[in-house]
């Protein structure tokens, strides 16, 4: 017997704009998508940065990953990859040069790095532009290589805060 996803990403009481706005409750199972809308600086994009642990709620928690740990801590953080539209990195350093940068951090092993930073670049169809300086990307290409960054620490959970590119 096949045993249940399990909850990757927990909203517990959560409030992020008032005290008396009304709290959120929301779990995330692993293998499904979560699609919270709203314009920028609204309250689906407070959310999404309180589900990377870049912000913490007003009120309530929000736990991550499989171990259910706070969004803010070191484990939760590690659990989540981010991608919010923008990349920030030295001028002129390309595409694979900031997935591999990120992967080595990551590993701490260069010789697997290598290997690894060219299976995600291949996986997200990066290899035409992976030599190209990030400042000369479109934004769709922007965006895949933001998520290879993301991709570079294995995350469980992947909380995109921004409009997807085909």
């Amino acid at each position: 017997m096949e045993s249940p996803p399990r909850v990757l990403l927990k909203f517990l009481g959560v409030s992020v704009n008032r005290e008396s706005d009304p709290p959120t409750d929301l779990a995330v199972l692993g293998g499904t998508i979560t699609v919270l809308l709203g314009e920028k600086d609204s309250i689906a994009g407070k959310l999404a940065s309180c589900a990377a642990g870049l912000m913490s709620p007003r009120k309530g928690k929000v736990l991550a990953g499989s171990g259910m740990w706070p969004s803010h801590s070191r484990e939760g953080r590690a659990a989540t990859g981010y991608i919010n539209g923008q990349l920030e990195a030295p001028p002129d350093m390309t595409a694979r040069g900031c997935v591999n940068l990120a992967v080595t951090a990551a590993a701490g092993n260069r010789k697997s790095a290598s290997l690894e930073t060219a299976e995600i670049i291949r996986w997200l169809d990066l290899e035409n532009v992976a030599a190209t300086p990030l400042e000369r990307l479109t934004p769709a290409e922007l965006q895949r290589t933001a998520m290879a960054v993301s991709m570079a620490t294995s995350p469980e959970l992947l909380v995109i805060d921004c409009p997807l590119h085909d």
